[in-house]
């Protein structure tokens, strides 16, 4: 930002100038008004209102509260000092300006005069514009005034003789009075109502009208013509009226012909250079000549016809390309739009500019009026087939087909995909004739995080299950494949019965079973589990709940860890037949309170209560 500077030189000002005067009274009183103090004014931390421990306090919106007595003082203390400032600077102009006004000084320029006309008197150099009335004259007489009077004419008022050392130009309505006198001799003035002109000699140049009747001797020329006494003069004025009838073989009008009336041309009408057709006194059809610049800037002219008008074409007829309908009003309730042997184009362009649309306000029907194929609003109902297709000349990406009354649809030969170009895709293997499903999958364990189309495919064919059914001749299974490693289902999923294809084992798990090769299963049945076949168990078995030593419970086979060796322990042990131990080892646990009695004893399976 630049240096504060003076915008003049304060040397070279006039001292004695109205300039010099205005900018010093203004330059003293704004000194003067700078050496006052402003108010004092609290900051804005004491208008602040503070909480119990001294913090401001803020409303619903985050800004600070502001305690609204101390506020509203502060703005009272401003707004009076402002008042005063304004006052005070509105007093330092106007009392300025009045003293220059009032002729204090000369002009900047170092003349004799004023820059102001003051009102005890002065001269002035430039225009003077009074445009709510005006007055002058001299010793307090009035000579010229400009007023308007009751019915809004202006007027400029000459009291006493009014001299003109120059040229005068009048445009409206001047009165001469009693007449116009030249060299102090009356020489036009008015005589009975008649204009009287008293010069030895007149000579005029120009054109003179006359309306009235003007007399030459024995010539007299009025408004009905030129008469010699009673006869009339035989003209090309008096010979083309209205109620005169000419014949005529051959005429050559090297002028505008105009005719008044109706003009009936029974043989060819030839119009060379431009013709012009209207009614009511307004153009319809005419001719017009236009010029074109080509690319190289030459200029040609071409003419064409303009009609600035409707066109009615009456039932019946129309308008006619060489020897062929394009527009045809067939009746009163079908117009036709054709191009026979042509093509017909919609929304074309010309001269470089594009159609910007083409607005459909009514239904398109069939060509025979049963069936709306495309209504106003964009709705579309193509009752003998749709085919749509891709790009210029590309290939069908969906059409409409029908066989017969039962195999009828929608064909879709390329892909259908969903949400974008890169969304989910189906569509035909054209090899295999797959039903392909392509979804896109986030990549997240390769760099960049890449998306890959990944694909899963179903398709039937020939079943080789070892469980279908013997009875058919041939049957089909449908096989489901995909790129990704496993099949997750995060629902349940539901079935007669499950097969694993194995060529050496055939599993497969029904309602309640288990199926393994060679008769081998495992059954659910009322009480818990059948087994067919042997158990082989890698590791331990117990009931659900188990606990080892005397006062345990449950059931176990388990493997020692520390011993080796499998351990079992069981509540109760009956072996039917032989019992083979290598090592029999008892540990009994005895305790009584009393006597002791060792004696024969029995126990039962079953306590029966008796009644």
């Amino acid at each position: 930002m630049a240096d504060a500077q003076l915008n003049f030189n304060e040397e070279e000002l006039d001292k004695k100038s109205d300039l010099y005067h205005l900018y010093d009274r203004l330059y003293q009183g704004m000194v003067k008004a700078n050496e006052i103090d402003p108010p004092a004014f609290p900051s804005s931390d004491d208008l602040l209102v503070l909480d119990g421990e001294g913090n401001p306090v803020f409303d619903s919106n985050g800004e600070p509260v502001l305690d609204q007595e101390k506020k509203a003082e502060v703005d009272k203390v401003a707004s009076g000092y402002s008042t005063i400032l304004m006052k005070n600077s509105a007093y330092l102009f106007a009392n300025s300006i009045l003293s220059v006004l009032s002729g204090g000084g000369s002009s900047g320029e170092g003349g004799d005069t004023t820059g102001f006309v003051s009102r005890g008197g002065d001269s002035m150099k430039g225009a003077l514009s009074a445009w709510y009335g005006f007055d002058a004259g001299v010793n307090g007489q009035k000579i010229f005034e400009v007023s308007i009077d009751a019915d809004e004419k202006k007027w400029a008022i000459v009291h006493g003789g009014l001299q003109v050392k120059g040229d005068a130009s009048i445009t409206g309505t001047l009165d001469f009075g009693d007449g116009i006198s030249f060299g102090g001799n009356k020489s036009i003035y008015l005589d009975n109502n008649a204009l009287v002109i008293e010069r030895q000699s007149i000579s005029m140049k120009g054109d003179i009208e006359i309306d009235g009747t003007f007399k030459l001797g024995d010539v007299l020329i009025n408004k009905d013509g030129i008469f010699w006494d009673k006869y009339e003069f035989y003209h090309s004025g008096n010979s083309n009226k209205s109620d005169v009838d000419w014949t005529m073989k051959d005429a050559n009008v090297y002028g505008n012909l105009s005719v008044k009336g109706n003009a009936s041309v029974e043989g060819a009408l030839a119009v060379n250079d431009g013709f012009s057709l209207g009614a009511l006194k307004k153009q319809l059809l005419y001719s017009e000549k236009i010029d074109q610049i080509a690319e190289d800037g030459s200029v040609t002219s071409i003419a064409c016809t303009v009609l600035d008008s409707d066109l009615r074409i009456i039932n019946g007829h129309g308008i006619k390309f060489d020897e062929d309908y394009i527009i045809n009003v067939r009746n009163n309730q079908v117009v036709s739009f054709s191009a026979p042997g042509m093509i017909m184009n919609l929304g074309d362009s010309d001269n470089g500019k594009q159609t910007s649309k083409i607005s459909l306000q009514a239904d398109i029907w069939d060509y025979s009026n049963n069936f709306k194929l495309v209504s106003k609003e964009g709705a579309g109902n193509f009752v003998n087939g749709l085919r749509a297709q891709c790009a210029v000349n590309g290939s069908s990406v969906l059409e409409t087909f029908r066989t017969d009354a039962d195999n009828l649809g929608v064909l879709f030969p390329k892909q259908i995909r969903f949400g974008t170009t890169e969304g989910p895709a189906i569509y035909q293997d054209p090899v295999t004739g797959k039903l392909n499903i392509q979804i896109p999958h986030i990549n997240g364990e390769a760099e960049g995080h890449p998306i890959e189309q990944l694909k899963f495919d179903t398709f039937f064919a020939q079943t080789t299950s070892p469980f279908r059914n013997k009875v058919l001749d041939w049957s089909a299974t449908l096989h489901f494949n995909t790129d990704g490693e496993f099949f997750a289902f995060d629902k349940p999923v539901e079935a007669d019965y499950f097969a694993i294809k194995s060529e050496q084992y055939h599993t497969r798990l029904i309602e309640d079973a288990l199926f393994f090769d060679d008769g081998k299963f495992i059954e659910g049945v009322v009480d818990g589990l059948r087994y067919s076949g042997n158990g082989y168990f890698d590791g331990s078995v117990s009931s659900p709940s188990f606990a080892s030593g005397f006062a345990g419970y449950g059931w176990a086979v388990k493997d020692e860890v520390t011993n080796g060796g499998f351990h079992a322990t069981f509540d109760s042990l009956t072996v039917r037949k032989k019992m083979r131990v290598y090592e029999l080892e008892v540990q009994k646990i005895s305790c009584t309170n009393g006597s002791f009695w060792v004696s024969d004893s029995c126990s039962g399976d079953e306590v029966i209560a008796l009644e």
